[in-house]
């Protein structure tokens, strides 16, 4: 659609179960290509549609309909799964932190490029509390971060320092990061395809 109509702001709403596996392989071809959409990734950590089952961001060990002794397998990081993807653009949202959810998809909507915001969500029926029981830390541009002991100054567009810093801030033994984790401007899918085109 937005190749066929670059005019278009178009959105992608999408879960967890169907973009990190069922539709993985359009996700990060997606992400590689750089196409001009907003995907916005709802992660309630199941795959709450279709009953239960765990999905490939369920934490391990989580029982569920299809892992009844735990789940076994490791779960995705999402923003780690966009980066080595080459994605141009990642944030990070809670449900309930409804100012900071508006002021990520305002910064999706104005990056030229793939954006991809994960809203960490509930799912009241078969994942319930799913994302209270963990701290949360909202960074932005020029904050202060320690890592490892280390202190650094915050910068969304230096993409060593995001990929280290949702490794360390994963939710399990610190806090997980929110707010915009990582951009970079780079030409767009349908820019380079109408230029070869002409």
């Amino acid at each position: 659609l937005k190749i066929a109509r670059p005019d278009l702001s178009v959105w992608q709403m999408t879960g967890d179960g169907d973009c990190t596996a069922i539709g993985g392989n359009h996700f990060i071809h997606e992400l590689r290509r750089n196409v001009d959409i907003n995907i916005v990734l709802f992660n309630n950590q199941i795959y709450g549609l279709t009953k239960g089952q765990y999905s490939p961001t369920t934490p391990q060990g989580q029982v569920t309909k299809t892992s009844p002794y735990g789940t076994i397998e490791r779960p995705f990081n999402v923003g780690e799964l966009v980066l080595g993807a080459k994605g141009t653009f990642f944030a990070r949202t809670l449900d309930k932190e409804l100012k900071l959810t508006q002021e990520l998809l305002t910064a999706s909507y104005r990056h030229k490029g793939t954006a991809v915001l994960e809203c960490l969500t509930n799912c009241v029926v078969w994942n319930d509390g799913a994302h209270k029981n963990r701290e949360y830390l909202t960074v932005h541009d020029g904050d202060s971060i320690t890592i490892d002991g280390e202190q650094l100054i915050y910068d969304s567009h230096n993409k060593a320092l995001a990929q280290k810093a949702l490794a360390y801030f994963d939710g399990d033994k610190h806090p997980m990061l929110l707010g915009v984790i990582y951009q970079e401007q780079q030409p767009t899918y349908e820019e380079l395809l109408y230029q070869q085109m002409q």
